[in-house]
């Protein structure tokens, strides 16, 4: 994830900002016709990755990213070795030896791609699994906040198409998010059961 720092300014290529200028200046002009609405800021992106369930979920995302990295990387030295092999000891090489450490290289680049298509694949689900309950956690409580503090308009500044090129500090609600997907993923979590009965009392006779 491409994390913001926060600072209530959002860097973007020109087009972005152009095209964030007519829906800046609506909302102004909706705004001053309409004092009673209440305009909210928050980053979703952020907030997920800040929270503590978010911070537990990048680290086995990464873990099995730098396993799966490790193991394609040895196949592409292996590679790397064969070809190099092939390059050098091509004069003294049998044609049947240069021919089956050709197919050899063949193979191993097959089975290369299909690894890293493969680990592709299950990164992107894993990355689904970690965040969608986080994500599902964060949706709740952004609604229930929203609807308790009255806001109008709530506005992700996540989504690219927000369009959002600045806001106020003051506006923005991702630190309260934070702390409200901590509470709201603690409480979903089981309670541990007691697994050990407390020893029965030893009776004299």
């Amino acid at each position: 994830m491409i994390l913001d720092s926060g600072s209530g300014v959002r860097r973007r290529p020109m087009h972005f900002v152009r095209m964030g200028m007519p829906a800046l200046v609506l909302l102004s002009a909706a705004m001053a016709g309409a004092q009673d609405i209440k305009v909210a800021i928050v980053d979703v992106e952020r907030a997920v990755a800040l929270s503590a369930e978010g911070k537990k979920a990048q680290e086995k995302l990464k873990a099995e990213y730098d396993a799966k990295s490790q193991v394609i990387q040895q196949k592409q030295k292996e590679i790397d070795s064969d070809q190099n092999r092939l390059k050098t000891q091509e004069r003294v090489l049998s044609d049947s030896a240069k021919a089956e450490l050709t197919r050899n290289i063949q193979r191993k680049q097959t089975d290369l791609e299909r690894m890293t298509q493969d680990a592709q694949t299950e990164i992107q689900q894993l990355q689904q699994d970690l965040f969608r309950p986080i994500l599902q956690a964060a949706r709740t409580v952004i609604n229930s906040y929203s609807a308790e503090k009255g806001f109008t308009i709530l506005i992700d500044v996540s989504l690219p198409e927000s369009n959002v090129v600045w806001w106020n500090k003051a506006n923005d609600i991702t630190d309260e998010v934070v702390k409200l997907i901590d509470a709201a993923m603690a409480a979903a979590k089981p309670e541990k059961s007691e697994t050990t009965a407390a020893p029965e009392a030893k009776t004299t006779k």
